[in-house]
């Protein structure tokens, strides 16, 4: 590797804990073929086959990097997918539903932009209301807000 990242929790496959619904991109700004890093993914199938003989959500230092012993233990595929992306190239995946984890770069550093689409549990026009734009009108949005 080209540098000490093996530890990181990240490059062994898991599920993301935290809400349930919650989406992910990961905007790789170099290629996987250039940087020899990627996100490795199962389907949802799979990975809930991974959930029921609990693994998924187990204590991060029981999380592998090779699940190929565990998956032949108990009949669960071992093949994952992954995609060679292009500079500018995303993945979208819901972390909590589809076991995932990074490769390693083997060649450059790895560069990519992180997003984490989260729902709110406040209705946005109440979130509104209660954290009011940090202007002297206050006036955001410029819509009208209703009392509920």
């Amino acid at each position: 590797p080209i540098h000490s990242v093996h530890k990181a929790p990240s490059f062994y496959w898991h599920c993301d804990g935290g809400p349930s619904r919650h989406l992910k991109i990961l905007v790789y700004l170099n290629s996987t073929e250039e940087s020899g890093g990627n996100t490795l993914l199962f389907d949802r199938q799979v990975t809930d086959a991974y959930k029921r003989i609990g693994y998924v959500f187990c204590n991060i230092k029981h999380r592998t990097d090779d699940i190929t012993e565990l998956g032949n233990l108990y009949g669960i595929p071992t093949q994952h997918t992954e995609f060679q992306l292009l500079p500018g190239e995303a993945l979208l995946f819901e972390p909590f539903y589809i076991m995932h984890r990074g490769r390693i770069p083997t060649k450059v550093p790895r560069y990519m932009i992180q997003i984490c689409f989260v729902p709110s549990a406040l209705y946005w026009e109440q979130g509104c209301l209660k954290h009011k734009a940090p202007v002297e009108s206050n006036k955001w949005p410029n819509v009208k807000l209703t009392s509920a």
